[in-house]
């Protein structure tokens, strides 16, 4: 059943299918619950989420993950925020590396750098710092926050990089005006030889400030694209 769940559409009455649920005796399945919660949350449904979360008599790190994401996914990182917090104090549970992505997205979302140092203090001492998606959430939260050294040297200190890691990077060197660094990232991404500029990092760089004459602008489309 819980596997059918993420199948549904809104369209098709999450409701009635929670009320189905219930009469069948299927609503004490912590794996359906938290189907439920997921169903809920695509739609937009916090509020019945939040029932479903509410009932479940032994939260899994799962479950925890699943609310915390929906109220991301549905702009509320503050109440998202909350309920990190809450996992930790009242739920018995460690954030995993979904739980910490997902709150370092909402410190971005936020500009809250105190709390994102935080996060990755937490990061450091679990040694998810090894794990890409963790290394990039890092990068995104301080660029978003305005702190472009410390991505920085979350970058440099990556075991492994995606082509996200080198975009992002890139993008907020732009951003901050420091646009002879992002081509010289650019210069080294492709130098490094393990991972190719995508459409986004070519628009990133073919973007940046007029310093960058027409001329050189052709000259990497061309080197690139063409």
């Amino acid at each position: 059943m819980a596997t059918l769940l993420p199948s549904f559409s809104c369209r098709q009455g999450s409701s009635q299918i929670h009320s189905f649920l219930i009469k069948s005796g299927f609503e004490s399945d912590i794996s359906v619950s938290t189907a439920m919660i997921d169903v809920y949350a695509k739609c937009g449904f916090m509020l019945s989420a939040r029932r479903v979360f509410d009932e479940i008599p032994e939260r899994s790190l799962i479950s925890w993950n699943s609310m915390m994401w929906g109220h991301a996914q549905n702009g509320d990182a503050k109440k998202s925020m909350q309920l990190f917090v809450e996992m930790q104090i009242s739920g018995g549970h460690q954030p995993d590396s979904f739980s910490v992505v997902t709150a370092l997205r909402c410190c971005a979302s936020l500009v809250s750098l105190g709390q994102g140092m935080e996060i990755h203090g937490y990061v450091y001492r679990s040694g998810l710092e090894r794990i890409l998606i963790v290394g990039n959430g890092l990068v995104d939260m301080y660029g978003k926050c305005g702190a472009l050294e410390l991505a920085e040297r979350v970058f440099y200190q990556m075991q492994e990089k995606d082509v996200s890691s080198w975009t992002a990077l890139i993008i907020f060197y732009g951003l901050n005006g420091q646009g002879a660094k992002a081509i010289s990232l650019f210069e080294k991404m492709k130098k490094a030889r393990t991972v190719s500029p995508n459409s986004v990092t070519l628009i990133a760089v073919l973007s940046l400030q007029p310093f960058l004459l027409s001329r050189r602008r052709v000259w990497i489309f061309q080197r690139h694209v063409c």
